[in-house]
């Protein structure tokens, strides 16, 4: 059977990585920035900080020891290639997938 987790935490980690540096890129591209974007320490940005951080701790805690690794370079390269790619457009796919990846995490990887 093939294992799902560590991909999941993969694109949990790159999701919250989109979340917390999409102001950034917007505003250095010139992008719009959505509601939930805006206001600082919102809850949609402490929700990402804690996938962020935690993505990686439960992939060492259910993997070996270079799985966080592998979370942080992938997840961040995925990340870069979405904001990039999708824009604007990646806001809605960043709210709505993070919080679905983390379902996914809690009920499918622990």
């Amino acid at each position: 059977m093939i294992d799902f987790k560590q991909p999941a935490l993969i694109l949990t980690f790159a999701l919250a990585a989109v979340v917390l540096s999409y102001p950034s890129y917007a505003g250095r591209y010139g992008w719009p920035i959505g509601v939930a974007f805006l206001r600082s320490a919102s809850w949609i940005e402490v929700f990402g900080i804690f996938c962020f951080l935690g993505a990686p701790v439960v992939s060492f805690l259910i993997g070996y020891w270079w799985h966080p690794l592998l979370v942080f370079i992938a997840g961040s390269a995925i990340a870069h290639v979405l904001i990039l790619s999708l824009r604007m457009y990646v806001q809605p796919i960043a709210l709505f997938g993070l919080v679905a990846m983390w379902l996914v995490d809690i009920f499918y990887v622990l």
